[in-house]
């Protein structure tokens, strides 16, 4: 688990995990997860596991959400995480989404231009 500062210094506003992290924990991840939302003051960014499948994502994206409102759930800049935030955002726009991981201008492009639901770059880039 990593731990977000404000910038004074203060104390810790939103903590990050993903699924490494958490399976450190123990076994029962879902109790390792419980303990890091609760200790959390703000709120828990969760990662979706995998990039090449949309239907697994949003499936994880609804259980992360379900589990906990103080989780957003990270996904992946791939095809697959850009249209799965696609296709959350229009089914379900109350789960808090982050795109995680973006390496390239490319990546945080099509991310941002998905997220508004202009999706013509996402489509072409598929």
């Amino acid at each position: 688990m990593r731990s977000g500062k404000r910038a004074s210094g203060g104390s810790s506003t939103a903590v990050t995990t993903n699924p490494a992290l958490i399976s450190k924990g123990g076994p029962d991840m879902q109790a390792t997860l419980r303990k890091v939302v609760d200790a959390s003051p703000g709120v828990v960014l969760c990662q979706a596991v995998g990039s090449r499948e949309v239907v697994p994502l949003k499936a994880q994206a609804r259980w992360l959400h379900r589990f906990s409102e103080k989780i957003v759930v990270k996904l992946p800049p791939s095809p697959a995480g850009l249209r799965a935030l696609q296709d959350l955002k229009r089914e379900s726009p109350e789960i808090k989404i982050a795109i995680t991981l973006v390496a390239s201008l490319a990546q945080a492009y099509l991310a941002g231009k998905t997220r508004r639901g202009h999706c013509g770059a996402l489509q072409r880039a598929a």
